[in-house]
This record gives structure tokens, sequence and C-alpha cells, in this order.
């Protein structure tokens, strides 16, 4: 499909490009509330005059935490319109890991939920910033020591910290500001500025933090929208949070550049979530294999109305079946990416068959170079051959203070270096092998994890698997799967003996650990790291010890 490309360049120009356009569709539905582009576009100008009030400046950071809300789009869409970063805080982590991305992000304001679940994040961010429970002095700049640049808490809900300051105060200090002042600072904006700053796990004990800018998101989410079908007509069930790259990337931008809705969840409850699908008449899904998965074995299942045809399938064979048989999902995409690629690099199309979508992870999306290279000397190979993924296009500028990160990760040429194995189809169709890192050597021969996992998900009763390889100190990697399935219908005899007559002797697991599903562990997109299953696997079976 082509729909009409965004003549913005900036985020802050295409949410009043999108207001123009499509004036009292809804943007944002929340908790029974609809709140059209018009709405949103007049919010954020009031947000983004109280943040020029307090100070905020081009190319300065303002953090939020909390959930998928709207004041998070709030706080998101007016640092944009006048040039300030948004830094997005992980609801998972603690104090120290909060602390760590205020400090490293240079942070000047960051926004706070009272609580979320059974979490208390006013008290974690009293043990982040100790200034936030003293009074603050007569300006209502905080004076933290370990945080120099941070000057306000502002806090989402109930007054709980002495030092913060409340959101009615926030919001009043609008009024100070002449609009003039608001359009100057949004005339200055342009599309190579810095939009967002996003922290993601890496190898390090740190996170990392991704630098993206507003002409590359605006260009890439748009063309993600493409792919899948998306229209003005679309709603966005999203609960996945905004602060990961599905959900603020994928999810908003594809949707908005398309003039369609988000609907939010704050927080997800499968339960919850089919009463919100039926009553928001949601037609596109931004949600992983778990979230499906919980979704289709809930009591309720079956007794909603679901209007579910578009969106992500998952990352799996087993997800992308699940999501497209029973979620409904008959116009779902195969998508591959990551937070440096503004989402996405590649992509399925709506039109695709299933079984396209379910083998592979789509092809370039527009603007984008990719080729499958030799990992040691980044030659390209040939269609067929397994390689390391490298991109080039609307590519991360960069790290966030990590030149030596950026030089690792850059070839001489520009293309960004992924750490995944992949190979070309003849069509031009990625398919995906594993992560660089994890790759399993047994005996010194490398093993793909995920060949040996659609091996074992051919098995009926396996609902999920994961594979990894664990080190042994005298005999090399040991092959480990987790395996959830019917136990009286499947045994580790009958995993073993299964992938023995599918493939080579040395492929087969020398271990096999029956977990269910929910007690895998998990980050908050859904994904499950490799790395926690190697050290669940130390623990239980003695392994590299």
């Amino acid at each position: 499909m082509t729909s009409q490309a965004p003549a913005s360049r900036t985020m802050g120009a295409l949410l009043r490009e999108m207001a123009a356009r499509y004036g009292d569709r809804p943007a944002i539905a929340f908790e029974g509330r609809q709140i059209s582009f018009a709405e949103l576009d007049a919010t954020v100008d009031r947000w983004a005059r109280s943040l020029l009030a307090c100070g905020i400046e081009q190319g300065q950071s303002v953090s939020v935490l909390a959930g998928n809300r709207p004041e998070w789009l709030y706080v998101a869409m007016a640092s944009a319109r006048i040039g300030a970063v948004l830094v997005p805080l992980n609801t998972w982590h603690r104090a120290d890991e909060l602390g760590y991305v205020l400090e490293h992000g240079d942070v000047k304001i960051a926004f706070c939920t009272d609580r979320l679940r059974s979490t208390d994040y006013a008290q974690i961010m009293a043990e982040a910033v100790p200034a936030a429970t003293r009074r603050p002095s007569e300006d209502s700049r905080l004076d933290e020591p370990l945080l120099p640049c941070l000057e306000r808490v502002i806090e989402l809900g109930p007054h709980r910290l002495p030092g913060a300051e409340t959101l009615r105060h926030f919001l009043a200090r609008a009024e100070s500001v002449p609009v003039a002042e608001l359009h100057a600072a949004e005339a200055a904006v342009s599309d190579d500025d810095l939009l967002y700053l996003i922290y993601t796990s890496g190898s390090t004990a740190r996170p990392k933090g991704v630098l993206l800018e507003h002409g590359h998101l605006i260009d890439n989410t748009f063309h993600i929208g493409e792919r899948q079908g998306i229209t003005c007509e679309d709603r966005s069930f999203l609960a996945t949070p905004l602060f990961y790259g599905l959900g603020l990337l994928q999810a908003v931008g594809a949707t908005w550049t398309h003039g369609g809705c988000v609907v939010l969840m704050e927080v997800y409850e499968p339960g919850a979530a089919l009463r919100v699908l039926e009553s928001e008449r949601c037609t596109a899904f931004y949600g992983l294999g778990n979230m499906t998965r919980s979704l289709v074995e809930h009591p309720a299942w079956g007794k909603h109305r679901i209007n579910l045809t578009k969106g992500v399938l998952g990352l799996t064979p087993v997800d992308k079946s699940l999501a497209h048989d029973a979620l409904g999902l008959t116009h779902g995409t195969a998508i591959y990416g990551l937070t440096e690629s503004y989402g996405l690099c590649a992509a399925g199309d709506r039109n695709d068959s299933f079984e396209r979508a379910r083998d592979t992870i789509g092809r370039p999306l527009p603007g984008w170079d990719i080729k499958v290279a030799d990992p040691v000397t980044d030659e390209e190979l040939s269609q067929g051959a397994v390689g390391q993924v490298l991109i080039r296009g609307h590519a991360t500028r960069g790290y966030h203070k990590d030149p030596q990160r950026n030089k690792d990760t850059f070839t001489s040429d520009g293309y960004f270096r992924t750490g995944d194995l992949a190979s070309f189809t003849a069509d031009g169709d990625l398919v995906f092998h594993s992560r660089l890192s994890e790759m399993m050597k047994p005996g010194g021969i490398n093993v793909s994890p995920l060949e040996v996992e659609l091996i074992i998900a051919r098995l009926d009763a396996v609902r999920e698997v994961h594979v990894v390889g664990v080190p042994h100190p005298q005999l090399g990697d040991r092959i480990v799967a987790f395996v959830d399935a019917d136990p009286e219908r499947l045994s580790a005899e009958d995993v073993t003996r299964h992938v023995r007559s599918a493939a080579a002797k040395y492929k087969t697991p020398h271990h096999v650990i029956f977990r269910d599903a929910a007690e895998l562990p998990r980050v908050a997109s859904g994904k499950v790291p490799k790395a926690a299953l190697r050290e669940i696997a130390r623990r239980e079976i003695g392994l590299g010890l």
C-alpha cells in the first residue's frame, strides 16, 4: 500500500501535521478516553511551554518513569517539540540502575509516577535522588551531588517527595512562556537533532545509550507502517512498555505517521487486555510471543470479539503460528531490527504468505542497505551463506559517551555490526540464525540455537522452547534445551531422540529442562534472555562449575 508520507522532518512538526490532517480523530485511547490529534497537539504545547519555563533548552535531557499512560507521551512529544532529548526510564530498574541512567544521560528534569502494580516508584526515586526527600531551594531546584545535572523531579501522581514538584505546579509554569517563545524554540529544531536517548542492555555491566534523531525516526517508522498496512482507521494495541523500541519506535511511530490511534494499556494483564481489545476495537497488535500465548490461553479467550488482523507476528515460528492461527493476525508481519535501527530495518509485507512470514524475518525496508558478511573480515558473503548482518541507512549515529563502542561497532564504510547471524534467501528475505555471541560450539563445531529450537518445536506437545550453550571446562559447550511442554506427553528422551533423528548427532541437547513458560526469566519486552538461562542451567545441572 502507499499512503501520503509525512512532510514533517521533526516529531513536533509531525504532531502538528497529523492534527491538521486528522484533527478530531483519536491519537490515543486510554481507559475509555479518546484523545484526538488536535487535543494532543494542544496538550503538548502546554507541556512544552512548561519545560521552557523550567529552563530546558535544545539538546538537554528529560526523563520519564511511568507506565503506558498519556502523560508518558506528553513528556516525549513536548520534549521533541522544543528540541530536548527524551531519556526513557525502565520501570523494571531499581535505584542504582535509574541513578546511572539519570547521571550518564545528563538528565535535567525527571518525571516520575507514584507506583505501578505493587512497585513504589516514589520510594525508588527517593533512593536514586536523595535530594528529592529534602525541601528544595527557593528556585525549586534540587541540589543532588550524585546527579549534578538533575534540577527537578516532577511527580505525575500524589505529592510524596518533599523536594519534588507537583504536576499541577509544573503545568502552571506554562503561563509564563509566550506562545511566540514556544514557536521560536520549535522552529530551531532540525531533522538531524537528537530525539531519543534510549538505554538498552549490553554485554557490559551497564546499559548502553542509543542516540536517535528526528528525521530518521519519521522516515523509518512510516515505512514500517506501510509494510504493516497501517492506516488512519487502525487502532494499535500497545501494552508493551513505551520505554522499549517495540513500543515507542515501532508502534507509536508506525501508527502516528499514518494517522492511526495508539490504544495504551498501563499494566498488562491478559484478562483485562481481552476486554480492552474488544471495547477499543483494536485492529493492530504490537506484542511478542509471551503476550500472545497469555491471551489465547486465558480462560476468557473466546468470550470476547477480537478484531486484530495486523501488526507483529512475533519472533519465533511457534509464536508466529500462534499469532496467525489463534490471535487472528492474518495480515501480521515478520520483523527484524533493534533499537539502533530505529525499531526495524527489515520487515515482511502484510500480504506475504504465512509460510514466508513464518520462515523469514522480512526483507530490507526502504532506505536500508543490508548485507550478510564474514564476522571476521566484514566481506560480503554469497546468497544462502550464514554471516553477520551489517546494516547501513537509518542507523543510530552511535552510543552516548562511548567512543570505543562506536569504533568497534561501525565498519570503516559506515555499516553497523548487529551481532546477529543470518542468511539471505533467493527472494531477498533474511533468515535469522542466532546472535553471534549465542552461537554454540559443542566439540568445537558451530551450532545455531535457533536450528535446534526449530527442530524441537516440531514436536506436537511443545509450547515453547529455548536452547543455550553452556561452557564446560573439558567438553566445550553443552547444549541445554528449556522446554515448555505437556510432561505426560513428552520426556527428555523423546526430545533428544527427535533431534538426533532430524539433525547431526552433535546438535542433540545434552540436557533437557522442562519449565513452564510463565516461570522463564523475561525482560519487559517479553524476550527470554539467554544469559539468564545459562545461569539457571549452571545452577541446576552444575555445568561449567
